[in-house]
């Protein structure tokens, strides 16, 4: 993908670690400037930074809770104003509730992860497509999740936002195709964040069965998934919107042994 995202201006949102942070780096050696968001991690986002503007592109940290109208409009606004414009969006930020019975379920835990997840990606886009709409082009890419389709137990507010995201997605493609600006989707499966190695690892039994949940036996890393965020942001996909591709190693057509 080198070259291919050449004077295009990206924000990726919750981009201080992780699959974000790993999507900031894939678009920066893409060619992208790329806007770092993050909403309580200024240390973790000037590294990110760092990472970015070793691909030789420029770089900014933005922090904004994607949650909150004003301050994504603040994020915009300072985007287009040092750099002229918004190219790509990836809706990456996302909050995490697990091990909790949905009937156990708080109503402002469920109220924080449904904001973060759910509404984020949509104030957010909300700011990026009219300045898109003018340009007449533009590419959206959110962040869903393999639990979407294949749920665990303990985790409703986090299944039910993804699901949510993946219907927005081709809500949004189908309204904004008509100005030029794509939208699609990643489900990644388990991929090797801290946070989900802390939750694969649990315990040696645990780490074996979700190994043996996946076709090709292991986890996903997240230079993978800023790989797909790169193809789907480029005019390599130029006829693709609406879409959800699933990195997910093998899981949706394989559970594991039968015995």
């Amino acid at each position: 993908m080198e070259g291919s995202l050449q004077d295009r201006v990206a924000i990726v949102t919750g981009s201080s670690r992780g699959i974000g942070r790993a999507i900031a780096i894939a678009l920066a050696q893409a060619g992208a400037t790329v806007v770092v968001n993050h909403s309580h991690s200024p240390a973790e986002a000037e590294e990110t930074v760092a990472a970015v503007r070793q691909c030789g592109v420029p770089a900014l940290v933005l922090q904004a809770d994607v949650s909150a109208r004003d301050e994504v409009g603040r994020m915009v606004d300072q985007t287009v104003k040092t750099f002229g414009c918004v190219d790509i969006l990836v809706n990456n930020a996302a909050r995490f509730l697990d091990d909790v019975p949905f009937w156990e379920v708080q109503e402002a835990d469920w109220d924080r992860v449904l904001d973060t997840n759910l509404k984020g990606p949509f104030l957010c886009a909300q700011a990026v497509c009219r300045p898109m709409m003018e340009r007449g082009r533009g590419a959206i890419v959110n962040i869903s999740s393999l639990g979407s389709q294949v749920v665990m137990a303990g985790m409703a507010p986090y299944v039910t936002s993804k699901g949510g995201v993946e219907s927005l997605t081709r809500a949004m493609a189908l309204e904004l195709a008509p100005y030029g600006i794509r939208a699609n989707a990643i489900a990644p499966g388990h991929i090797n964040t801290q946070e989900n190695l802390e939750i694969v690892r649990a315990s040696a039994p645990r780490e074996q069965r979700f190994k043996q949940r996946i076709a090709l036996g292991r986890l996903g890393r997240v230079e993978e998934i800023g790989a797909i965020a790169a193809f789907l942001a480029s005019d390599a996909a130029s006829y693709m919107t609406g879409q959800t591709l699933y990195a997910d190693g093998g899981i949706m057509i394989w559970q594991g042994p039968l015995m």
